[in-house]
């Protein structure tokens, strides 16, 4: 099965001169996971969650947050995104993307064109959909009644 068969469609990008100040708006009002950074509209990095809460003081957003605590927010995306970005094309198959997700221990990957503009991403999620739907198709086979 083919990537592009149950790859989201659904991402939220951002341009590579963004600040930690819009990531932290995406991730408090959406239930995204990563954000896909791009520059001239091509994958440049990728921020998760994870990387933007490590990169962040505890004290943001309460009564003992700092000036140098807001500081942090005026920085670009780029001083947290991951830069080595390991992406495929949607021509990969399942278990291409089963592989890299094993071997690189990563929680999702973008999926390309061949000028890596952005088409879709794939997550450990759905790799588990796509297992949990085919078990459920087999079984319905298995046991028509």
């Amino acid at each position: 099965m083919k990537i592009k068969a149950f790859m989201s469609k659904r991402i939220i990008s951002l341009d590579l001169d963004r600040t930690l100040l819009d990531v932290k708006h995406i991730f408090d009002r959406t239930r995204f996971h990563h954000l896909l950074i791009t520059q001239h509209e091509r994958l440049v990095g990728i921020v998760s969650d994870r990387d933007y809460l490590k990169a962040m003081n505890p004290r943001i957003d309460t009564v003992n947050e700092t000036q140098a605590d807001r500081e942090v927010l005026k920085r670009h995306v780029n001083v947290i995104m991951s830069h080595k970005v390991i992406s495929l094309s949607g021509e990969h198959d399942f278990f291409d993307a089963v592989t890299l997700f094993n071997e690189h221990k990563i929680s999702c990957i973008p999926i390309v064109d061949e000028d890596h503009r952005i088409q879709g991403l794939i997550s450990w999620r759905d790799l588990m959909r796509v297992l949990l739907e085919r078990q459920s198709s087999q079984q319905k086979n298995e046991n028509p009644h």
